[in-house]
């Protein structure tokens, strides 16, 4: 059999509603030397049925789920071309990519690897322009740089999608590492970087896809963490370690930053003064930015600043908690949740239950214990792993979804439950009419979202898409369900106590120590936040305006 120059590897896992949208993308190039291997790694949805039309055209192997670098390793073994083409299943090729590469590789052998620059798309593949404009300006700068160790390690501006690799060199410095959950391709091109020479096409052939089931920010913060670690490593076991001073700077400012977000000061520090400790010029040293100078001289103060700006709305991306582990979280953020659950239970009783967008779980195991069938659903494959090892029961099931598109039959569910899960989709209308459609006819579907004042587009929470007024979330469900009771969510705290958070607009409350506020709280016939429990919540249609979230009751 003859060999194909190039070997095209797709990985996927339940995104059958984009996968086929990548494999068109790789049939509709001029180069026509190619294989395409399409490793599922353990879908649920409808990828292989999806998939069967294209029959010779693709080689499809199945594996069980276990992540995304032994998918990509797998189809390495199997693949049989001199080159290496990745495309993730969420992402498209453009017209003359694979072409360019190949003929680019071909006259340069001393490179190992070629790879592109990069659009952006949104969900829908409608080009996002102002973000690629954005994202070409950085790929300049990066192209200034250089496509060596040392810069790499500062910044790698690479997408799995864009690149193409010698097969006989990955051999050399061994494949994806599976104990990485993210960055695992940052790390790939830094030890192909060691050995050998990366090539660049500085011309936009991919088109990068970008929607809500991304790595969260907590997975790129370990991914940053592991990698960093991992080739500090690598430099201690070179012959001349010293030569790579500036990469070591660059790795200890990245776990420096990464342990930022966490505020673990002691870590800040230590690698702070690692990175100050090398013999480099002052440049360098200067460029740790304000926020890690800041840590390492006045470390108590910035720990004040970032929990007003936190509780004040103000926090950055990740400052926003969008996943509740009730091992790891205590008090109002853990409560209220729960709360919501408890109200939910007392429609539940030998019920068949959707609990949509379940998160770690937690839940459902609780509405479980009253229901005769819960199911969970999430998009985060880490999240539904983190529901079976903790809450699964023998009337519970988790899958990985997106529920936008069940595949659930019609009239299925006796309720449907999602809390704080409308805010985050583009499409509501969609995901409101397939609750619908596996709801019984007699069946329920209890869901919430924040209380604002007015409907807003691209909110301060950077994890939110639209938030509704009572008015439009009232609306919105009623496009769908004839019957709509409106509940609101609120602490149950003194009327003064109220009006001191309402006009504590800059958050200055966090100034003082917990257990001063502790006592503030106590003195004004309130439980502070930190010490809530669901006892300090209340459900009803009365006082609405003064609910943090909006809970809908709706029936068909």
């Amino acid at each position: 059999m003859e060999m194909p120059k190039v070997s095209v590897i797709i990985t996927t896992y339940n995104r059958g509603r984009f996968v086929c949208a990548a494999i068109e993308s790789v049939l509709a190039q001029n180069f026509r030397d190619a294989e395409i291997i399409v490793v599922d790694d353990g879908s649920r949805d409808d990828t292989y049925k999806l998939l069967k039309r294209y029959g010779s055209s693709i080689y499809y192997i199945y594996q069980k789920n276990k992540g995304r670098s032994v998918a990509r390793n797998n189809g390495i073994r199997l693949s049989r071309g001199e080159y290496a083409a990745f495309l993730d299943d969420d992402d498209i090729w453009l017209p003359g990519k694979l072409e360019s590469q190949v003929a680019f590789l071909d006259s340069h052998p001393a490179c190992a690897l070629a790879h592109t620059f990069t659009e952006l798309m949104d969900e829908r593949g409608q080009p996002l322009k102002k973000e690629t404009k954005k994202h070409l300006r950085l790929y300049r700068r990066a192209l200034r740089s250089g496509y060596v160790y040392e810069a790499m390690s500062r910044v790698c501006l690479m997408f799995t999608s864009s690149v193409v690799m010698r097969r006989h060199c990955l051999s050399k410095v061994g494949l994806f590492d599976p104990s990485m959950e993210t960055f695992e391709d940052w790390d790939i091109y830094l030890r192909l970087a060691l050995k050998y020479e990366i090539g660049v096409i500085p011309e936009p052939l991919v088109r990068i896809r970008i929607h809500a089931a991304h790595s969260t920010q907590d997975e790129f913060i370990r991914g940053r963490i592991s990698v960093s670690l991992k080739h500090l490593g690598i430099l201690d076991s070179l012959d001349d370690p010293a030569s790579r001073a500036r990469a070591r700077y660059n790795f200890y400012l990245h776990l420096a930053n990464a342990y930022y977000i966490a505020m673990d000061t002691e870590k800040i520090r230590g690698y702070i003064l690692r990175a100050l400790s090398l013999n480099l010029p002052v440049l360098p040293r200067l460029n740790l930015g304000f926020n890690l100078w800041a840590v390492l001289l006045f470390p108590g103060l910035v720990r004040k600043i970032r929990g007003i700006k936190a509780a004040s709305g103000l926090a950055k991306r990740q400052d926003y908690p969008q996943r509740i582990k009730p091992l790891e979280t205590f008090g109002g953020p853990l409560a209220s949740h729960l709360k919501r659950y408890e109200f939910a239970a007392r429609f539940c009783r030998g019920m068949v239950i959707l609990d949509a967008a379940c998160g770690v779980g937690y839940g459902s195991g609780y509405l479980a214990d009253i229901a005769k069938e819960v199911i969970g659903l999430d998009i985060s494959a880490e999240a539904i792993v983190y529901a079976k090892e903790h809450y699964q029961k023998e009337n519970t099931r988790f899958e990985v979804r997106d529920v936008c598109s069940l595949n659930f039959p019609d009239r299925y569910f006796d309720l449907v439950c999602s809390f704080e899960t409308l805010e985050h989709l583009n499409e509501p209308l969609k995901f409101l009419a397939q609750i619908k459609r596996v709801l019984k006819e007699d069946g329920i579907l209890i869901i919430s979202t924040p209380n604002v004042k007015r409907t807003v587009s691209n909110p301060d929470n950077p994890y939110h898409k639209m938030e509704f007024s009572r008015k439009d979330f009232n609306n919105i469900l009623r496009k769908h369900f004839s019957r709509v009771e409106i509940f609101g969510q609120r602490r149950r705290q003194s009327l003064i106590h109220y009006w001191i958070l309402k006009v504590d607009v800059f958050h200055l409350r966090g100034l003082l120590s917990g257990a001063l506020r502790r006592k503030v709280c106590h003195g004004l016939a309130s439980s502070s936040w930190d010490e809530a429990g669901l006892d300090d919540f209340i459900i009803s249609k009365e006082m609405i305006h003064r609910a943090a979230e909006l809970i809908g009751v709706c029936r068909q």
